[in-house]
């Protein structure tokens, strides 16, 4: 079943240009505007989160049970170090930084069918982000 998941999310991963890092346990690492950049990577991101949420349904149904696979997912955006990093015998393309850090932590506070996003990610893409009396983005417990 996570099998089957990896594979539609690896797909809707690569259709925008992303790259998937790992899996690791149920868990998938990818990131966007490296090393293709896109003005929308941020757009491109919540894209394939949507898509890998509409999967969800998909796979339970194949496996016969409508809660058996529950996904929690997050969205983070920031400056982060790429590169090939590791050993002489193992070497990994990789991503690294706040921005990946960030992204562990709110994908652990995720619910099931939650895509939780970063401050970043929710400023660059609300077309009406609250604001406080003087105009400013409004901080509301972020």
């Amino acid at each position: 079943m996570v099998d089957e998941f990896f594979k539609l999310s690896s797909e809707a991963i690569i259709g925008q240009d992303g790259i998937v890092d790992n899996f690791r346990g149920d868990c998938v690492l990818a990131f966007f505007n490296v090393p293709i950049k896109h003005e929308d990577y941020i757009e491109r991101a919540i894209t394939v989160a949507e898509q890998m949420q509409s999967a969800v349904p998909q796979v339970n149904d194949r496996f016969g049970q409508v809660n058996l696979l529950q996904v929690g997912m997050s969205i983070t955006a920031g400056m982060v170090y790429t590169s090939v990093v590791g050993s002489q015998d193992c070497k990994d393309y990789t991503v690294m930084g706040d921005a990946v850090n960030l992204g562990a932590r709110l994908q652990d506070q995720a619910g099931p069918g939650q895509i939780l996003a970063s401050d970043e990610v929710y400023w660059n893409v609300s077309p009406n982000p609250p604001m406080d009396p003087d105009g400013g983005r409004e901080d509301r417990g972020r």
